[in-house]
């Protein structure tokens, strides 16, 4: 599954290199998405797969193989969990700051215009602040 996640990552990095995504953006966005859901699945799948593997021990202590038990206590205090939860979080971040704004698009010669139903001031052209930035 790593591998896959990998390739994944591969993927979106090279879909993201600055010539491919101005010559092909939607198939960059396209993949960028795929890649990074597909991943964060792939994600859980591996974390809670890892936590149901147990160890079975010999009477000496040497590991005679894998036993495959579910236990949510194991999960809870893995710290892949807690990693892959992070990431979770911080993936779904950005989607709870986003507001539905009133947008008007209009032309000037050929040149497309979005008129927007609030002031837009300094470097962030798409956004109303920083912090929650969206575009």
């Amino acid at each position: 599954m790593s591998v896959i996640v990998t390739l994944l990552i591969t993927v979106a990095i090279l879909s993201a290199i600055p010539v491919v995504r101005e010559r092909h953006h939607n198939v960059f966005e396209h993949h960028h998405r795929f890649a990074g859901w597909t991943g964060l699945i792939i994600t859980w799948v591996f974390v809670i797969l890892s936590c149901m593997q147990v160890p079975v021990l010999s009477s000496s202590g040497a590991a005679e193989g894998v036993e495959w038990k579910w236990d949510a206590a194991a999960l809870v205090h893995s710290q892949q969990f807690w990693f892959t939860l992070f990431i979770t979080i911080l993936t779904f971040t950005p989607w709870s700051t986003v507001r539905k704004v009133p947008v008007e698009v209009t032309t000037v010669g050929s040149f497309p215009l979005l008129l927007f139903a609030f002031a837009i001031s300094g470097p962030d052209l798409f956004s109303p602040s920083l912090l929650p930035a969206w575009r």
